[in-house]
């Protein structure tokens, strides 16, 4: 997954890269309201509050998500979202964003969670699978010789 350098310290940049992460582009109210009606909460800038007119609750970006009741600037998710998928370690976020290692510990086991109860469980296609199909190479093995004859002609002398 790529992730928009340049716009993830922007902060309605983030937003809206949240509202096509979390919610494939086009936000919905997860109680059948319209999102006609917005309540106005500065504290959260850009997050929008909205407010259901039939269902009489409020709801944002994060609902029913593992952000709920997320403190995180937009630009903060991103940046721990960029980080969980190239695979940095919890402590190295933490140091890096000034955040709680516990807290970024936990969140990181609810979104692996959520990666997990969303595999796609259909059965391979073909009814045998060698080893080496299951692992990707991370390229040639071994060091470049100079000489095929003499595999230590690549030392110095």
């Amino acid at each position: 997954m790529d992730f928009p350098i340049k716009c993830l310290l922007d902060e309605q940049k983030s937003y809206q890269w949240l509202v096509d992460f979390l919610h494939n582009g086009s936000l919905k109210s997860p109680y059948g309201d319209d999102l006609n009606y917005i309540i106005n909460d500065s504290r959260r800038s850009p997050v929008l509050q909205y407010y259901g007119k039939i269902s009489k609750k409020t709801f944002n970006i994060f609902t029913n998500t593992i952000f709920k009741g997320t403190h995180f600037k937009c630009s903060e998710i991103v940046l721990i979202i960029r980080g969980f998928l190239q695979g940095d370690s919890t402590a190295q976020l933490s140091r890096e964003l000034k955040k709680d290692y516990q807290n970024l510990l936990e969140l990181r086991h609810k979104f692996m969670e959520c990666g997990f109860l969303n595999l796609d469980k259909s059965p391979l296609p073909d009814p045998v699978t060698e080893t080496d199909e299951m692992f990707q190479n991370a390229g040639e093995k071994g060091d470049k010789h100079l000489s095929p004859i003499d595999p230590t002609s690549f030392m110095c002398k």
